[in-house]
């Protein structure tokens, strides 16, 4: 992610717990919102209120949400992540385990989880 925002192509691989391999270019990680994937750019119409972006990665969805007027906070569990994030002024970002969220009941309207949207 650090590479992409730089305007490199760094090549990345993530496997997932349920051994899914997914191999990439950095970019898709600040990819702006013509180029998102239809599903996410169907389900992001769907955020309202404070929006927890779960899994924040490079912060494209907080940003993408901060644009249309939103109050965003990003947890990711990469600190290379967050510092990606907060170098592009997402500055609510904020290392953290999806096991354990730390914050207050009903802080948020809409929880986004590698952009897929639910409502609480």
């Amino acid at each position: 992610m650090k590479d992409a925002l730089a305007g490199e192509d760094a090549k990345y691989s993530i496997e997932r717990d349920d051994g899914n391999v997914r191999d990439d270019l950095g970019r898709s990680y600040l990819d702006p919102f013509p180029e998102w994937p239809e599903g996410e750019r169907q389900a992001i119409v769907h955020a309202k209120g404070s929006v927890l972006d779960i899994g924040c990665g490079a912060g494209r969805v907080m940003l993408y949400l901060r644009e249309q007027g939103y109050a965003t906070v990003g947890v990711d569990i990469s600190p290379g992540a967050v510092e990606v994030c907060k170098n592009q002024g997402l500055v609510d970002t904020h290392v953290m385990s999806a096991e354990n969220l730390k914050f207050k009941p009903n802080t948020f309207h809409t929880y986004c989880y590698l952009a897929a949207i639910s409502e609480s």
